[in-house]
């Protein structure tokens, strides 16, 4: 399942994009024909054409999904085999398209039901042997439980919500046994489904610990040199300069001199600071700072919604030209106490700060203070993305090492012994 969506996710996001028409197009497309296809498939097995007439099987396609589960978990009477297993192939395949659509199609309850579905099925052709005979309504249980767990990876609070919505207690063992064989048995072949999409729209969501090939990086190794620095005091002009030709969520500030650090300074702060700066009389004509310089009340940035940052157009139509060549103090206004690394320090005491302190930005400073890159959570998921490919394209010229080595060898004389030029370098690669 995760493997299919996966492609198709990704063809999605070729084709179709996150937004626009063809967005709205697809999911009329696709709600279309499903509710066709559930409409004509009982029709199928023939017989009448009223609802109430349908057989269990036939129900499945026209109920929805809380009573076509109680159905399979708690029905006592015989579902047909054929419609049945018909029912469960189409709604895998519907639940595959459907899942990543531009609208909420949900994973939990359709999962629930196709896994049941294929439980239901095992259950009832185990009706003929006594030594594993029991309610086909359990075997839909454990179905659904492992469908669910393989997709999604979700292992101990799925047992305890399944435990309690079907008041099935006393299988819970089974239950947790299943949930445990489905992920490790899912873990072989690719991540849980939401942890994909999380990957695929790169989300930067860091994982609880840190990964193994961060042991041996540093900081040096992922951060982004381009910062773009700003002075303690400097023209509101300038300010707004740095602000349209860049979208930085922050912003180091060093002294003009010597360029040694003096904190950070986030966009949102700095957009507040200069839409009120002049209604607090904080914009002077004088470069040199003051000694006690006017400030903007931090209640009078709340009630303009900060942290929330505003727009750079309603900042600007409130500056004049007079108010652009002014110059401004932002010492009152700077994170002077922020967390920061040396330029040596290892990747994975950046990724245990950023999990534990709830960063955005991470300053990176060189021996003599000054800044040498800033490291956000992007930052640290694109080292990783970089190093999975500079594994595969190591594993990959390895292999055309090995097969000219191969030739070579095949080319030389019998008393001649093969050379093999890529022998440390599979070590290698195979060590990674």
């Amino acid at each position: 399942f995760n493997g299919i969506n996966t492609r198709l996710s990704k063809w999605r996001m070729r084709n179709v994009g996150p937004r626009g028409h063809l967005r709205y197009v697809e999911v009329l497309f696709v709600t279309l024909s499903i509710v066709s296809f559930n409409f004509f498939a009982p029709l199928i097995r023939g017989g009448s054409t009223k609802i109430s007439s349908f057989c269990p099987a036939q129900k499945l396609f026209v109920d929805v999904g809380g009573e076509a589960i109680r159905e399979l978990l708690h029905g006592e009477e015989h579902i047909d085999q054929g419609m049945l297993l018909f029912f469960a192939l189409i709604h895998y395949v519907q639940t595959v398209w459907t899942y990543g659509l531009g609208v909420p199609s949900g994973l939990f309850v359709p999962s629930l039901l196709g896994g049941a579905a294929f439980g239901r099925i095992m259950g009832q052709l185990m009706q003929g042997f006594e030594l594993v005979a029991t309610s086909p309504g359990l075997y839909a249980l454990i179905g659904a439980t492992a469908m669910l767990s393989g997709m999604a990876r979700i292992t101990i609070s799925l047992a305890v919500i399944l435990m309690e919505t079907t008041g099935e207690a006393e299988w819970g063992i089974p239950i947790f046994l299943t949930v445990m064989a489905a992920k490790w048995t899912g873990d072989l072949f690719n991540k849980g489904i939401y942890d994909i999409h999380i990957d695929l729209r790169h989300v930067p969501l860091l994982e609880h610990r840190p990964e193994k090939h961060e042991l041996g990086l540093q900081a040096s190794d992922i951060m982004t040199t381009s910062v773009t620095a700003i002075f303690p005091r400097a023209s509101v002009g300038g300010l707004m300069d740095t602000l349209e030709s860049c979208r930085h969520g922050a912003f180091s500030v060093v002294e003009e001199g010597s360029r040694r650090f003096v904190g950070i300074l986030d966009r949102s702060t700095l957009l507040h600071v200069l839409h009120l700066g002049k209604r607090h009389g904080i914009f002077t004509e004088s470069e040199s700072p003051a000694s006690a310089p006017a400030i903007v009340p931090y209640e009078e940035m709340l009630q303009q919604r900060h942290p929330a940052p505003l727009s750079l157009a309603k900042v600007k139509a409130s500056l004049t030209l007079e108010d652009c060549a002014m110059h401004v103090d932002l010492r009152p206004y700077i994170n002077m106490g922020c967390y920061t690394v040396q330029e040596h320090a290892a990747v994975m005491r950046c990724h245990l700060l950023f999990r534990t302190m709830g960063l955005r930005h991470l300053p990176v400073l060189g021996d003599d203070h000054t800044v040498r890159g800033i490291i956000t959570r992007k930052d640290l998921l694109l080292g990783a993305e970089e190093h999975d490919l500079a594994t595969i394209s190591a594993c990959k010229s390895v292999r055309t090492e090995n097969s000219t080595a191969c030739d070579s060898s095949a080319d030389s004389s019998p008393g001649e012994a093969p050379t093999r030029p890529a022998e440390a370098a599979v070590e290698t690669c195979c060590n990674v």
